[in-house]
């Protein structure tokens, strides 16, 4: 069986080669395609860190000198230390981010910071990683976590980057090895999880990595095969991860982590499929889309940690790689790309029961981007 997204990407690079780009993807064990950038332009970006997340300047009447608090705030003292919220204490953001992807403008890969409130798209101009899509990206320890993926000249990354809710850092750690694109990433016990991808020869990769906000560590355990495109989300005490993309096709087998172990769970579930959105919402772990057998699909499927559940609810358009992440009581899902690989920008809302689609301004149409909310 061929597989999916050779065929969908085949399609890009005929449609690319026609209009005078050029647009080149790494070849993968198993006679599958890696999933790479659709052209080989890039915006350029570059670290940037800042003093603090709010950045106010206060001063108390009579005031005569100033300190510097631990949250990069400057106050007025008049004898007396105004402690202020510190970075701990401090509400986490109410916004989902949005990073890279590929764009519909000739293919390029872009490297741009979105973020949505709830109500509305706006791009930051903070600097940061370089342009990439495929890269993991998840919520820990106030900071959101990115690692990896692949650049425009199809280059397989390795670097961590945390993203504060202002700035963008990049850390000197040495992150999995080898250098991946499309793995799976959440939180579970004070650590991210990271597992499978792809590295730069295509072989499928089946390892299990934490991150502890200071290093990475591989785990010396057994689990799901070797795969990309996977799905993965937290739901109470452990990770559930669905499906992709391995060395014998499609795949729909579904497995947890409980911090120690991965275990199958044999049950019914979606039918085999690949680059599908999950998120988790009120105790409940929600599936969309993907690219299966027959093409992109638009079914949703709940998780309760013991069985799946197909929803019978109208929703958005079938599509692959679109991404999803929780905010104020929502999942919300933007972008992906729908039959013979078009660009979408549409935005949708999913409260567990309903979706609704989001009408304004949105970032430029994207596939393969990464997206992350504070409270996964």
């Amino acid at each position: 069986m061929d597989h999916l997204r050779s065929r969908v990407l085949g399609a890009l690079a005929m449609a690319l080669a026609t209009a005078g780009c050029s647009s080149s993807s790494s070849g993968v064990v198993g006679g599958a395609d890696s999933g790479t950038s659709r052209g080989a332009t890039s915006d350029s970006g570059a670290s940037a860190t800042d003093s603090g997340i709010d950045g106010e300047t206060r001063a108390d009447s009579g005031a005569s000198a100033t300190d510097s608090g631990i949250d990069g705030e400057t106050r007025g003292t008049d004898g007396a230390t105004d402690s202020g919220p510190s970075d701990a204490e401090a509400p986490l953001p109410n916004n989902v981010v949005l990073f890279g992807g590929v764009g519909n403008v000739g293919g390029n890969v872009v490297g741009n910071t979105w973020i949505w409130d709830g109500a509305a798209w706006t791009q930051s101009s903070a600097t940061g990683p370089s342009p990439r899509h495929d890269s993991a990206f998840a919520p820990l320890n106030r900071a959101l976590v990115l690692l990896g993926g692949q650049d425009a000249l199809e280059n397989v990354l390795d670097d961590t980057w945390t993203w504060n809710g202002a700035a963008w850092t990049q850390l000197n750690v040495t992150g999995p090895m080898p250098p991946r694109a499309d793995p799976v990433m959440a939180p579970l016990d004070g650590k991210l999880v990271l597992f499978g991808g792809r590295q730069s020869d295509g072989t499928y990769l089946g390892d299990t990595w934490t991150w502890d906000g200071t290093a990475w560590t591989e785990l010396s355990v057994t689990g799901p095969g070797g795969r990309l495109g996977a799905t993965m989300a937290r739901l109470d005490d452990r990770l559930v991860l669905f499906g992709g993309y391995g060395t014998n096709g499609l795949l729909s087998d579904t497995w947890t982590w409980d911090g120690t172990s991965w275990t199958e769970a044999n049950v019914a579930g979606p039918p085999a499929r690949q680059s599908a959105a999950m998120a988790s919402l009120n105790g409940t772990t929600l599936l969309f889309g993907g690219s299966g057998s027959a093409g992109v699909l638009d079914d949703t499927w709940s998780w309760n940690g013991q069985s799946w559940l197909q929803l019978n609810m109208v929703g958005p358009s079938g599509r692959e790689q679109a991404v999803m992440a929780p905010l104020g009581g929502n999942l919300v899902l933007f972008a992906g790309f729908g039959p013979n690989l078009t660009y979408l920008d549409d935005t949708w809302t999913l409260n567990g029961t309903t979706w609704a689609q989001i009408t304004g301004m949105s970032p430029p149409p994207l596939g393969q981007a990464a997206m992350a909310g504070w409270s996964e």
